[in-house]
């Protein structure tokens, strides 16, 4: 019983984000414009804690379960509008460029590219993404489903203040970014400012943090075998964006277009590469 409830679950998650993330697919390989990518891969991880939620019983469903998808939700929502309205502002995502053919009438597999596999690939990897970062919020509702009660303790408030400020500092970074990169005088320049000041991405720290406080608000005081295999939901935000599509790249761009510079190597000098280095000289204390 135990077993099979976890499966429906875990089947409704898959299901949710495979759903949503086909849907972008085909939209976006149609249109070939990648307006959509970010609204539903985003939308996807709203789409599975909702798909889980709704598998409980009203009974089981309510105070950490709904607050957990309440949260999802937020950020979801919040994400997913600020960056579907910064593409269509901007026009385009030079990121993803590489998904697409350079010639817009290169028939489907036959051209040079093999247009549309690229594509495939990378909204496979969204669609596995989301439903490993819900992975967390998902057993928490199971744990409900399988009738365990799940009170809101000061463990869990303490991992859902992490997600708190983690989605703050993620929403004032980028609104700070944007509203600096909209002016004309800064053109050609770095963002430095607010919490720019201290950390070269605080927009990815606010996003570690947000995956951090929830996986410590649906495991805490859970069983250790189940919170270590849930971890696996922050570690790998984390890592894509410390290691593979977040830091490094914005890094490598930056240093492109900015090195050499004697204000923005004196930049790189005094912040830190994620965490603020006051943080950084504290934990070295």
């Amino acid at each position: 019983g135990a077993l099979a409830g976890a499966g429906a679950l875990l089947g409704a998650s898959a299901a949710a984000c495979l759903g949503v993330n086909a849907v972008g697919f085909a939209l976006t390989a149609a249109s070939r414009s990648h307006k959509l990518t970010d609204l539903c891969g985003t939308g996807a991880f709203v789409a599975s804690a909702w798909a889980t939620q709704r598998v409980l019983a009203p009974a089981a469903g309510g105070g950490l379960p709904l607050l957990l998808t309440a949260a999802v939700s937020l950020w979801g929502a919040r994400l997913a509008s600020f960056l579907f309205y910064r593409v269509c502002t901007v026009g385009e995502d030079r990121r993803l460029r590489f998904l697409f053919p350079k010639d817009a009438e290169e028939p489907w597999f036959t051209g040079p590219s093999a247009y549309p596999l690229k594509l495939a690939g990378f909204w496979t990897l969204q669609t596995m993404w989301s439903w490993v970062c819900l992975l967390p919020v998902t057993a928490a509702h199971g744990l409900a489903q399988s009738g365990r009660v799940l009170p809101v303790s000061g463990l869990q408030l303490a991992g859902l203040g992490v997600f708190a400020l983690g989605f703050v500092v993620e929403a004032v970074a980028d609104f700070q970014k944007y509203r600096f990169r909209s002016d004309p005088a800064n053109d050609g320049r770095w963002c430095d400012r607010g919490l720019w000041s201290f950390s070269r991405h605080p927009n990815y720290l606010g996003e570690m943090a947000v995956w951090w406080g929830l996986w410590g608000a649906a495991m805490a005081g859970q069983a250790p075998t189940l919170a270590l295999l849930t971890s696996v939901s922050p570690l790998f935000a984390t890592f894509l964006l410390v290691k593979v599509s977040g830091v490094p790249l914005l890094e490598a761009k930056s240093d492109k277009r900015y090195g050499g510079r004697p204000e923005y190597e004196a930049y790189k000098r005094r912040t830190g590469r994620v965490l603020p280095k006051f943080l950084l000289r504290a934990k070295g204390d």
